[in-house]
């Protein structure tokens, strides 16, 4: 009976520490699992530390190359409001020269300055040739030569308003002018000119190179009836001796030979242009302000909206920051979780 009680005491010794070891291994298998479980925890939070701080260096990047280009759409942008500056300043002055008529002669300028005063319901005074009529580009030099004694000329709609014009300046001593009939029927000139048209060198008939209102192309073709333009002063002495002396020819730089045999030609202001390449000037500066003011906008758009990625990327750096501040202390108390977890495994 004692060896009974004896052998009892043992198995169930053994069946205590069985219990014990299978405790143990159940205590040791979860903890392996839970410093596994921590290590996994610890490598995905670096890996979301390493994927937060690429993120940061890219977006970094994205910014410094946004800034940059921000800075040559801002270099662009000054260069533009330069040009405008002085297109505008150009434009401006030039806009003035033809609206005070500085192009015009002392006579014409009193004129257009007391218009209303001699213009009656009847009739008018309407303004000077030079500025109802413009040249085709790159003409201006040689139409203002063929027009020389006619560019300021005062255009009227009866003989009685020049009359009483005239009487104004010789009362005032305001200087001559030239009159013209603004409502001179238009003829046909064609037959005068024949094959000249197809010889070397020759342009072609100056009235075609210039452009004005239907109702004052009568005068203008009459003015111009016999000039033509030739592309030098060498064509027109060559074309003058075969010509018969039929045709006043003109070349580009306004040089001129009159059938007579009378010869204009030179350097000097005239060579630069007057009035017609003004205006076309005027034209092209209103053009570029346009397109410039256009690019400005655009410019000014770019920028702006550069500046709002700029900030939206800096916006987002900061969220970033703040995830990584959050994770900075995880791996510490994880740390500090495995270093338990080992030594109560190691215990076992």
């Amino acid at each position: 009976e004692e060896g009974q009680l004896r052998i009892e005491s043992i198995e169930n010794k053994i069946t205590s520490l069985n219990n014990e070891k299978y405790e143990a291994e159940e205590r040791r298998k979860n903890l392996d699992e839970n410093i596994k479980a921590i290590e996994e925890s610890v490598e995905k939070i670096k890996q979301e530390s390493d994927g937060i701080q690429e993120e940061k260096r890219t977006k970094l990047s994205d910014i410094e190359n946004l800034e940059a280009g921000s800075q040559k759409e801002d270099e662009k942008l000054q260069e533009i409001k330069e040009k405008l500056s002085l297109f505008r300043s150009e434009h401006s002055s030039l806009e003035k020269f033809c609206r005070n008529h500085e192009d015009l002669s002392e006579g014409p300028r009193n004129i257009l300055s007391a218009k209303s005063e001699l213009s009656s319901q009847t009739s008018s005074i309407q303004g000077a040739l030079s500025e109802v009529i413009e040249a085709k580009a790159g003409y201006e030099i040689a139409i203002e030569s063929a027009l020389k004694n006619y560019m300021d000329g005062i255009l009227v709609d009866s003989v009685e308003v020049a009359e009483k014009s005239i009487r104004h300046l010789k009362e005032k001593n305001g200087g001559k002018c030239v009159f013209l009939p603004a409502n001179l029927q238009r003829e046909s000139y064609e037959d005068s000119f024949g094959e000249f048209l197809s010889r070397e060198g020759v342009i072609g008939k100056a009235s075609d190179f210039v452009s004005c209102e239907d109702s004052y192309r009568g005068l203008v073709e009459f003015i111009l009836k016999d000039i033509m333009l030739v592309k030098d002063f060498q064509t027109a002495l060559t074309v003058h001796r075969e010509n018969g002396h039929r045709f006043t020819l003109v070349d580009l730089e306004g040089d001129m030979v009159i059938p007579e045999g009378i010869l204009k030609g030179g350097s000097g202001a005239d060579n630069e242009g007057g009035i017609l390449l003004k205006k076309r000037k005027i034209r092209e500066l209103a053009e570029e302000i346009e397109l410039l003011s256009k690019e400005e906008e655009e410019r000014r758009l770019s920028i702006s909206a550069i500046r709002e990625k700029i900030a939206c990327l800096n916006d987002e750096l900061g969220s970033l920051s703040e995830a990584e501040n959050e994770l900075r202390d995880k791996p510490i108390n994880f740390a500090q979780s495995l270093a338990l977890q080992i030594e109560e495994r190691n215990r076992i």
